[in-house]
């Protein structure tokens, strides 16, 4: 009978990784691939019950480290495997208990959102929270901007439409050009003091009654305050636009949509605005209130390049002041002026036209005496073969090389230059009613016949 021989139990969960590597290696013959994959899906696990017990509002970082080995804390095994594309260490403010809620049920901008936010919209966000120049934070719900002045570099801000309240919370925030703050209830502005590089500022759809805290924006350029309730306060309609004047770099405005009334808003308000180049005002009764409106804010505004529905074009420019001069009447002469030299500037152009083509045809007779005059030479069979293949070589390279490869001679320049001091010269004499003789090249009964034709077509 055989002596049984008692085998010692193997060693599968050695204390260290190296044990465990040297036992399997020496039980199993060297064959430590499936050991390997065991070892990997257990630390998987047991980090991710780390991250599970551990403190929501903790750095991402130090959930799921693997403190008990001692390893270093930068990146845990949970990270290395399911964490967005971006490494390194946490920068954000305050690891501790945040509230999610205000006392009015409104949720609350917290770090925790905004981690969550990074890591879901990774494409658009850098982890470390002062390397982003752009915040997309819009239908969120948020009555208060919190949290935001560790974004040191922020350009643009989106945060509309979230019922917020106060525009306080961006005093830190000084590089930001753009704020965009429409469909909320704030009620006064505010919290700008520090915005020196601020250009645009969309307030529309608010509840504002007031301009106000403009002055330190230095080079604020665009403000739009349509549909707020400006003209609903305790004070008068100028009162409430005051604060726009405190702003002299405003270019452009708009205050469509309001509870305006006052006529005295164009004189003490707008016509003080000089570098205004963009104003929509439609929607408001002080419009109404104005005789000749559009007519007299053009005047008053030098630099105006679109007002309400549509531009300001130079011949609206020059009937407005027309019209402030002396009105009606003295308009439609200047229509009348207007209308004179848009057709001399066309009859000029006419002239022109005619001349390069009497030169044309002049050319085209004068090519043709020649060719006739050569072909008066006797020549021998011989010799009109050679001159139509060299016709014909000429014609091959000159299509080949395309009209717009042929330089233009001198002779034919300075042709030009004289067609445009001609119809130049014209101009001016039709400007000052003075005769002038035609061209003599021209047909002078051919040129009155069209003149004629054309006199009957405009009358």
């Amino acid at each position: 009978m055989s002596e049984v021989v008692e085998v010692p139990p193997v060693n599968i969960a050695p204390a260290s990784d190296s044990e465990r590597v040297d036992s399997e290696a020496g039980e199993q013959g060297g064959d430590t691939l499936s050991s390997q994959l065991n070892q990997s899906h257990s630390e998987l696990e047991n980090s991710q019950n780390n991250i599970g017990d551990s403190d929501s509002n903790a750095p991402l970082s130090s959930r799921g480290s693997t403190k008990a080995t001692g390893e270093d804390d930068t990146m845990s095994l949970h990270s290395r495997y399911n964490a967005r594309p971006y490494v390194g260490r946490d920068m954000w403010q305050d690891h501790g208990e945040e509230e999610e809620k205000e006392p009015n049920g409104s949720p609350i901008l917290t770090n925790k959102f905004l981690r969550e936010l990074f890591k879901k919209e990774h494409r658009k966000y850098y982890r470390t929270p002062h390397l982003n120049d752009k915040l997309y934070l819009h239908f969120k719900g948020f009555s208060k901007m919190k949290n935001l002045a560790q974004f040191t570099e922020l350009k643009c801000l989106y945060f509309e439409a979230n019922g917020c309240d106060s525009m306080l919370g961006l005093e830190e925030n000084t590089e930001l050009r753009s704020v965009f703050l429409q469909e909320n209830c704030i009620t006064t502005i505010e919290g700008l003091d520090t915005l020196k590089e601020l250009r645009t500022i969309n307030l529309s759809d608010n509840m504002i009654r007031k301009v106000t805290g403009l002055a330190d924006c230095e080079k604020l350029d665009t403000i739009q305050l349509a549909r707020n309730r400006l003209g609903q306060g305790d004070f008068s309609d100028v009162e409430a636009l005051e604060g726009l004047l405190e702003r002299p770099s405003l270019t452009a405005i708009d205050i469509q949509n309001n509870y305006l009334s006052d006529p005295e808003i164009l004189p003490q308000i707008l016509a003080k605005m000089q570098n205004l180049r963009v104003i929509y005002s439609q929607g408001n009764k002080f419009q109404n209130n104005i005789s000749h409106y559009r007519k007299k804010v053009i005047v008053a505004l030098p630099n105006l390049k679109y007002l309400d529905d549509r531009p300001v074009f130079d011949e609206d420019r020059r009937r407005a002041e027309a019209f402030a001069r002396g009105g009606m009447d003295a308009e439609r002469e200047e229509m009348k002026k207007i209308k004179k030299e848009k057709e001399d500037k066309h009859w000029a152009n006419h002239e022109a036209f005619q001349l390069m083509i009497q030169k044309a045809r002049d050319e085209k007779k004068q090519e043709e005496a020649e060719k006739e005059a050569a072909v008066e030479k006797k020549e021998s069979m011989k010799e009109m073969m050679a001159r139509a293949k060299a016709e014909k070589e000429a014609a091959l390279k000159d299509k080949k090389d395309g009209i717009y490869n042929k330089e233009i001679s001198d002779k034919d320049r300075e042709f030009f230059d004289n067609v445009k001091d001609e119809a130049t010269k014209r101009f001016q004499e039709k400007q000052a009613d003075q005769e002038h003789e035609e061209n003599p090249s021209l047909e002078k009964a051919d040129f009155q016949k069209k003149e004629a034709e054309h006199n009957k077509v405009q009358a």
